[in-house]
Parts: C-alpha cells; structure tokens; sequence
C-alpha cells in the first residue's frame, strides 16, 4: 500500500560527501571522558559516525524553524560622549534565513534525519523540536523516515511569557516536539512524574497529597503537554543566546528516554542545553554546531559543571587554511585596543568593554580581532552630546 509523502523540487538528492576530504581537529580536551563538541557540518559528522559505526541511544535536536530571520548578540556601548548608531552594536551569532525557500530547508533536515534514523540504536528514540511555521512538514518527513508506527508523541511545550499579541488571531505559545522510536517495540521508555496542583479540596483517601509554597499537589505521570517557563532575561540559567531552552525541558526528555552512561546527541546544539543536562545527569554526550558563537557559548557552559570532560573538535577541509586553530598570544588583543578617548587620551571604555566581552578566548582569536576591527571606526565622539 502506497503511503502518502511530502513531495518538493530535488528532494532525495544527496550532498556528496568525501570523509577523505575532511579533518576532524582536535582544538582543547577537558578530563578523561569520550564526550565531544564538535564545530562544523553535521552532515559530515552523521555521515562519519554511520560510517565508523557508531550508535547513539537519544537524539534531541532543535533544529532552525525557518523563521527567514538573522539572529544577533546585541551589546550597549557609548558612554563618556561616544555612540554607535543607537548606541548598540550587534554581533552575529547564527541566521535562519533559506534564500532558495521552503524546499531548501526540507532537503537539508531530510537528508540529516535519515542519518540520524541509521545511527540510533534499536531501543533509541529522537525528539525533533519545532514550530507552527514546519511542524506539519516535519512531521510527514519523520513519518516517512522513522515510519509512522513508530510515532509516540506529539509533545506540546506551553510557555506563558513572550511572544506579542497578534493582530489577528491568538498569542503563540507553544512548540512542538515530535517523539519517534527507531523501534517502538523495543524503545527504552522510563516514566516521569510531576506536580499536580490540586483546586479543589475534595476528601482523598488513596492518593499521598503534599504541599509547598504553592500550594497542595500529588505526583502524577507526565502528560503530552510540558507546562515548563521559557527562561527569563534575568534568571541565572540564561546565556546570551536567543533561542536557549530550559534545563528543565531537556531534563524530562533525557531522564524518559534514556540511562546513566547512554549517549545522548544534539547535532543542533546552540547554547548547550542538551549536553549541559546529559552531563549532570551523567550521560555521555556528543554535540555539534555550525556557528562559532554557539560553539564559544557551549564550550564556556560545559566548563562550568563539576567534572566536566569533553574534547573541542573543529571540522575542516583538508585543503581549507585551518583558521583560529594556531594558538597566538592574547597581548595582540590588547595592543589593538590601545584606542585613545580623543578628549581624555585614555583608553576607550567601550573597546574595553568589547575585550572583556569575549574574554580573550585563544579559539576565537582571529575572529574577535576581525569583528573589533570592524567596529573600532564606529567609536567617534557624539558632537550632539552637551557638555556637563
């Protein structure tokens, strides 16, 4: 019986990919472990794992939603009578934007998905986190890739901050999150309980009721509908990365699909989310990212947890200058911003700022000292700025 699937202009056509070709460089190691961050195409990385025969038990990715938009780091710089613009400076951190259109974007998380569905073991399950803009897309790919007897969940992720009132229609506050087996029969599944805070007071004489600040509750199983808080801009969790998830999302999808010492994978890693928990819940973990800033973000979060081990990777073309991979002396960033306040002849508190703001990290030197030099013109006095 034929089934119904997604159809697109060159779908199905492969990227050729020569593992020859590539290097997979080793940039920094932390501790004894086999945990690894790379920097690079994941397709390279999925085709090298399949290819080497390596097996992961849970995959987790968030993928780009197709939102055609530019993602920024932004920074406020002027004072003492200097401004850039509105007095902010943005950084480019990573761009979700398919000038070729909708099609392009199927092709590239088709051919990645079909990867992934070969390197998950048969008890493993994926988690693809998506958005209103792809989600009826991915689904019928995930359909047609892992099969549909193999769908477990359409998870709803309910958050009540952010987002704006639309002009037509209801507030946008949920994503989605598919849950696939590789094997449903044989899928490792641990149930997870939370909270269930009770509004009513009725008598209760089978069920354990406890209390906190919040009020009465009982432990219930986890529903397909996560009510887990989007991070706020003031929390400690929160890094400088626009689309980071909680802990506590990845925290829940990790404990349910997977054991202590598994391996668990985010080829979309951005902030470190996912490795962050597999880490303190001590799994093993791989992860990967295109983006340097993610990559920088990642790295500086991994360091942070107790006992963290993991190796930085950088993939390369074997032909292709390996650059930021030679390690330079951090005084070049110093000397560059020797830039003098042409009032005062001290140095300038902005490109200080700029300096502690990417904290001399040897990896990203090249590219730090490219993107001050971009910006150091813009420093000029503000001839509309009265004097005190």
């Amino acid at each position: 019986m034929n089934k119904p699937q997604l159809v697109w202009l060159d779908k199905g056509k492969e990227t050729f990919l020569d593992l020859n070709q590539y290097d997979f460089v080793p940039v920094e190691k932390y501790g004894p472990g086999d945990n690894k961050l790379y920097l690079g195409d994941n397709l390279v990385l999925l085709k090298y794992l399949l290819e080497n025969k390596q097996k992961v038990d849970l995959i987790y990715i968030d993928p780009p939603f197709a939102t055609n938009s530019r993602f920024f780091l932004k920074r406020s710089i002027g004072e003492a009578g200097y401004n850039h613009k509105k007095g902010v400076f943005k950084f480019p951190c990573y761009e979700d934007i398919w000038q070729e259109g909708l099609g392009s974007y199927l092709s590239m998380l088709y051919e990645r998905l079909k990867y992934m569905h070969q390197i998950l073991r048969e008890s493993g399950s994926i988690y693809v986190h998506v958005d209103f803009r792809v989600s009826a897309y991915v689904r019928l790919l995930l359909d047609e890739i892992f099969g549909e007897e193999n769908f477990i969940n359409e998870i709803i992720w309910f958050y009540k901050t952010g987002g704006v009132p639309e002009k037509i229609g209801f507030s946008k506050k949920h994503d989605t999150i598919f849950f696939y087996a590789r094997d449903k029969k044989k899928t490792y599944w641990s149930p997870q309980k939370e909270k269930s805070y009770l509004k009513h007071k009725y008598g209760f004489s089978n069920i354990s009721i406890e209390e906190d600040e919040q009020g009465k509750y009982t432990w219930v199983y986890c529903r397909d509908v996560f009510d887990i808080p989007a991070l706020r801009g003031n929390q400690p969790e929160r890094l400088e990365y626009a689309t980071q998830k909680p802990e506590e999302l990845l925290k829940r999808i990790i404990l349910a699909s997977s054991k202590p010492k598994d391996v668990v994978a985010d080829f979309f890693c951005g902030s470190g989310t996912t490795l962050a928990v597999a880490q303190k819940l001590e799994r093993k973990w791989i992860g990967c990212d295109c983006g340097k800033w993610p990559i920088h973000v990642c790295r500086k979060r991994l360091l942070g947890i107790e006992k963290s081990n993991f190796s930085l990777l950088k993939i390369v073309k074997k032909q292709e200058k390996k650059a930021g991979l030679v390690k330079e002396n951090n005084s070049k960033i110093t000397d560059f911003c020797s830039k003098k306040d042409q009032k005062t002849g001290q140095n300038c508190p902005q490109v200080l700022t700029l300096v502690s703001f990417f904290e001399k990290n040897d990896f990203f030197l090249e590219e730090k000292k490219i993107f001050l030099q971009t910006k150091m013109d813009c420093l000029k006095p503000d001839k509309k700025l009265k004097k005190a």
